[in-house]
């Protein structure tokens, strides 16, 4: 049985507009199952006969002008020209919708500006997980419709959390027995490095060297090291070791196939910061990712063990920088349903950050992330001086998201959410 997505309400509401619809993300995150929700009949252009069909006479996908999907459309990439000429016609009565990979994988072909919107689909947020019913809304947020006060309570507790990053997000693998699971993601991990970039022309010639950047970038979640940083520890010992250009490359393709993800800094006009950084802060597509990469157990975690010496000088806190992860898994699909920009602050120095900052014209959601049940003072001082630097230009509201068991507004104005009970 299918289960409503977040994103679907949203997808049907462009679904009425003239132009075409591209569901782009990685691969697992149930960007096929959706859009057959929303469409009456489906081409799967990863199925040679269908394909080869199809690439003889690709008129007959709009013969019966119902609402149709275009799955994995990149297996055709004349398709894309194919659907853009169709939606400059204008004379076509249902709706296209597509999935796949980015098209910008595919230099020679138009952008589709004008004609095909795009929407990312990510793996389960908190609130499509149900692990309690979402109080507080990031939509409700941007608009000002929160109560002066508020006490809402949850059970959940960091255990939980834990329990959420390993069962990881994505709707097929979740469901599966533990055992099953870990092997789902030890699979996927393999499937990026021999299977989804050969789909990209992309040869792999070491895929050691890919595995070791991958497991360095892991260990760089929630973090906003450099390039030359991630490369460094991944080839510590020189073993296996790449060019920076070929790891770039491989960086460029990951993003495109929504593997890995980054964070942009918040950089706002005008000159109310001097000393901004701009380098983007990581994240994997999913926590789960993170963890079969490093070989950590939620034991492991819980004890706060050191990650091996190639990777460990990136963390401060693995456990905080693994729970930032999954509230960034949710505020992404969060801000994209609300059409809110999401980045992170902080100054060259790194003697001031903001975890995260949602942005919705003149809306800021500054956010701090915390790992632990208990807030205190110096967990908001940030965000007071925050909003007390872009008071005059913004209206700012202060959230901390947490894994403790109260969600309520504090005398000084944050707002204090568990994260079970944040939702879009």
């Amino acid at each position: 049985m299918y289960k409503k997505r977040l994103i679907d309400d949203l997808l049907l509401e462009y679904k009425k507009s003239k132009f075409a619809i591209l569901v782009e993300g990685a691969k697992a995150t149930g960007k096929t199952s959706t859009c057959e929700e929303l469409t009456e009949e489906s081409f799967y252009l990863d199925q040679p006969i269908q394909r080869e069909v199809i690439e003889s006479n690709p008129q007959m996908v709009f013969s019966s002008g119902k609402d149709i999907l275009l799955d994995e459309w990149q297996r055709l990439p004349e398709i894309w020209e194919i659907v853009r000429r169709k939606i400059d016609e204008g004379d076509y009565e249902g709706s296209i919708f597509m999935t796949g990979s980015s098209p910008s994988l595919q230099p020679r072909i138009h952008s589709g500006s004008g004609r095909i919107l795009r929407f990312k689909m990510r793996p389960l947020s908190i609130e499509e997980r149900e692990l309690d019913v979402a109080k507080v809304k990031l939509s409700d947020l941007l608009t000002g419709n929160v109560e002066d006060t508020f006490t809402y309570q949850t059970n959940i507790i960091l255990d939980d959390y834990l329990d959420e990053i390993f069962n990881s997000g994505f709707p097929g693998i979740r469901l599966e027995p533990e055992r099953f699971r870990a092997r789902s993601i030890g699979s996927y991990i393999e499937n990026i490095i021999h299977h989804d970039l050969l789909e990209q022309d992309i040869k792999v010639r070491k895929p050691q060297s890919m595995r070791a950047w991958l497991a360095s970038y892991a260990a760089a979640t929630a973090t906003n090291a450099s390039g030359a940083t991630i490369s460094e520890a991944a080839f510590s010992d020189s073993t296996g070791a790449v060019s920076i250009n070929t790891m770039q490359s491989y960086k460029e393709i990951l993003q495109g196939i929504g593997v890995i993800e980054q964070v942009p800094a918040w950089l706002p006009l005008g000159s109310l910061f001097s000393n901004l950084g701009k380098t983007p802060k990581h994240f994997l597509v999913d926590p789960a990712i993170a963890v079969s990469l490093l070989n950590v157990t939620k034991k492991n975690i819980l004890q706060g063990r050191r990650l091996p010496k190639t990777v460990g000088k990136l963390n401060k806190s693995f456990l905080g920088q693994l729970f930032e992860s999954l509230v960034y898994q949710s505020l992404a699909t969060y801000a994209d349903i609300c059409e809110a920009h999401l980045s992170h602050l902080r100054l060259r120095g790194g003697e001031k950050e903001i975890d995260f900052i949602v942005q919705k014209e003149d809306t800021l959601i500054a956010i701090e992330v915390k790992s632990k049940a208990k807030i205190e003072g110096k967990d908001v001082a940030n965000l007071h001086w925050f909003e007390q630097k872009v008071k005059e230009e913004y209206d700012v509201v202060k959230l901390v998201v947490h894994t403790g068991p109260y969600a309520y507004k504090r005398p000084d104005g944050v707002i204090v959410v568990p994260l079970a009970l944040l939702g879009c």
